[in-house]
């Protein structure tokens, strides 16, 4: 039911039939559906290796998959872009080894409830960098799918 109703919070944001859906909301979905897959692959993964391992094979992956599209839009970067890059790349891997090592020590359930305090955090970031505050909908749907996460969560963890 937890999850039916998260789905709801996320039609509430969208608002199918009554705004245009963008390629971009399409793209979001997609990463959101990917992102859920990868959590249960990265929990899978601290079964048997390490978290440090599971940076590594990030990485490895990663280099791979991101070739495709650089070698079709390469710009070359400015000495600006340099310290953007260098920040991206330490808090990325910071953030794998930290999101794998969380996994490793602890079940799924106690995990991802701090995981949705990515929703508030990337909020506040959006209203310092740019300015943007979200409308009515995207607060009440993302109140929606953060209740129904974290019901879930309780409830997941009551039966462990």
């Amino acid at each position: 039911m937890a999850v039916i109703i998260g789905f709801l919070g996320l039609l509430v944001i969208i608002r199918p039939g009554v705004i245009v859906v963008e390629l971009a909301t399409i793209l979001v979905l997609v990463s959101a559906f990917s992102y859920a897959v990868s959590n249960i692959c990265v929990k899978r993964l601290m079964t048997t290796d390490t978290p440090k391992q599971s940076v590594f094979y990030f990485n490895l992956l990663m280099l791979p998959i991101a070739m495709v599209p650089a070698l079709i839009f390469w710009v070359t970067p400015t000495l600006e872009d340099i310290p953007i890059f260098i920040a991206i790349g330490v808090n990325g891997t910071v953030a794998v080894y930290a999101y794998a090592r969380s996994f490793a020590i602890a079940d799924a359930s106690a995990v991802m409830p701090f995981d949705f305090l990515r929703m508030p955090m990337t909020a506040l970031a959006a209203f310092i960098l740019f300015s943007e505050t979200g409308d009515f909908w995207t607060w009440l749907g993302a109140m929606i799918i953060f209740g129904s996460s974290y019901a879930l969560a309780i409830r997941s963890k009551r039966t462990v």
